[in-house]
């Protein structure tokens, strides 16, 4: 019976030595939810997503606090990650960061930044044992006894040879190394956008500049590839410092190979202050009195009928802002006449006056009103008229 579950010991420590162990790199809080995933399969590429927690400060400005307890960013905490078989993955790369600093920011509020990061690990190794060959024993030598001398003679004695047990012949396996294909050395670039637009990516080119608003935290950075086996590394593409004019980030890709590199730098440039605003420092509308104040976005204005059009003049902050009028033609009852301002930083504000016709109906109830009086007076002196012709109208 011990021998029974001597038995059974070693193999339920043995099954539990070969099943992967989990790696919960995730935690739910606040209502979002995120999956538990194993180790990384040998051979294949996982995407895993971070939670960070950000404290709104007012404006656009978001103070990073960091991860939720329990959450793990692979591309910083590269120990926390492994291959089901024990190698050490090939590439760990951040390939996106969604952030809210491009909303509206109410203070003391918390928002959420999820940073998804893949994870690329090797291909699982195969080995062959070889079966091991028994060598068949030598032939064991005759032994002979000489006489010593004066003596008895001893008689001689042969020892018969031991034949050798005969073995099968063993057939040895003789495996065919796999010659692997080359790995590519490939690491062209297709494509970089900041904040999904595009900066115009050339081959040519190493280096490319963009603009930002102060107040960003940091910019999403998606890229590209011209070979799907390389990878890419985003670095300094967050925790922006408020104090720089600009920052720098790198984007590194690595070939297949995993030894051939590439290196593009990308520098954001912020704004100053002022040229995120995007009001006006006037509005003036000829013939018409406009009571304009540059946070005030809405106006309305009454019309004559025949008046189609308005000559609006915009008096801009500073040179640099773009101002665009719409719908300033064909002018009827509820027409809109829209001004757009966009300032160097992207930013647009939306000014809109409202138009208002006078109806002609007012016109005709006078005009009719005016021919009933008329008439009204000239029946009463028709009516005297009368009277005193007849001799029936008296006079004191």
């Amino acid at each position: 019976m011990k021998k029974i579950l001597r038995v059974f010991m070693v193999l339920f420590i043995g099954l539990l030595m070969t099943q992967p162990v989990n790696a919960e790199f995730y935690s739910s809080t606040s209502g979002l939810t995120y999956d538990k995933d194993r180790w990384v399969e040998a051979g294949t590429t996982k995407s895993y997503k971070s939670l960070y927690v950000y404290q709104c400060a007012g404006g656009t400005k978001y103070n990073k606090l960091g991860l939720y307890s329990g959450s793990v960013d692979p591309s910083q905490d590269k120990t926390r990650v492994k291959c089901d078989d024990g190698q050490t993955p090939t590439a760990i790369n951040q390939v996106s960061n969604e952030c809210h600093s491009n909303n509206a920011c109410i203070s003391g509020r918390q928002y959420y930044c999820i940073v998804t990061t893949n994870i690329t690990c090797p291909p699982r190794k195969t080995t062959t044992t070889p079966e091991p060959v028994t060598e068949a024993p030598t032939q064991a030598p005759t032994q002979r006894t000489k006489p010593t001398g004066g003596g008895t003679k001893k008689t001689k004695k042969t020892q018969k040879p031991t034949e050798a047990p005969t073995t099968e012949p063993t057939t040895e396996i003789v495996t065919e190394p796999i010659t692997e294909a080359p790995k590519s050395n490939n690491v062209n670039i297709k494509s970089i956008s900041v904040n999904k637009k595009s900066i115009g990516y050339k081959s040519s080119k190493d280096e490319y500049k963009f603009k930002i608003s102060y107040g960003s935290d940091g910019v999403n950075i998606d890229v590209e590839l011209e070979d799907e086996k390389a990878s890419y590394k985003v670095e300094g593409n967050s925790g922006f410092d408020d104090e720089k004019a600009q920052e720098e980030i790198t984007i590194t890709v690595t070939a297949e190979d995993g030894v051939t590199t590439k290196v593009v730098k990308l520098i954001a440039e912020k704004y100053k202050p002022s040229e995120t605003d995007c009001t006006l420092a006037n509005i003036y509308v000829k013939d018409y009195a406009i009571s304009y104040e540059k946070n005030t976005f809405d106006y309305s204005l009454t019309l004559g009928k025949d008046v189609n059009n308005l000559d609006i003049e915009t008096v801009k902050q500073y040179d640099g802002q773009i101002v665009q009028v719409n719908g300033n033609e064909k002018l009827k009852n509820k027409s809109k006449i829209v001004i757009e301002v966009e300032s160097p930083s992207g930013d647009i504000c939306t000014y809109t006056i409202k138009i208002k016709k006078n109806s002609s109906v007012g016109k005709y109830i006078v005009i009719i009103l005016v021919l009933l009086i008329a008439l009204g007076v000239a029946g009463y002196f028709l009516y005297r008229y009368i009277n005193k012709s007849n001799g029936l109208y008296k006079y004191e």
